[in-house]
């Protein structure tokens, strides 16, 4: 299916829709707004990926693998977040799992 993206530029992929429309029609679009903004900055290098990874030496600037900000909890949950929408839009367009059984697989 097609769809429209970003500048009107035409996309294809297998919903036809935006990721943000997917997590609104799953009730995640608070998680969509905080996580992906942060999550993408690793796939599209900006300015708040430069903030966190790049460090300014004497020598000169360096990247850095380690973060100035190191949340092991943050990353957990935004990972426990994308998944679970993830799942219960996976599992509404292809009938496979309800929103009880995902919810219920986080109850460990």
């Amino acid at each position: 299916m097609d769809g429209e993206g970003k500048n009107g530029r035409p996309f294809q992929n297998w919903s036809g829709k935006t990721i943000r429309q997917l997590a609104v029609e799953v009730a995640h679009e608070e998680a969509y707004d905080t996580f992906y903004f942060g999550l993408s900055s690793f796939i599209h290098a900006d300015v708040n990926m430069a903030n966190r990874f790049l460090r300014l030496r004497p020598d000169g600037p360096s990247w850095t693998q380690r973060a100035d900000q190191h949340d092991v909890g943050g990353v957990l949950h935004d990972a426990s977040s994308f998944l679970t929408c993830f799942l219960k839009l996976f599992g509404s367009q292809f009938g496979v799992w309800d929103n009880a059984a995902i919810d219920a697989c986080w109850d460990i």
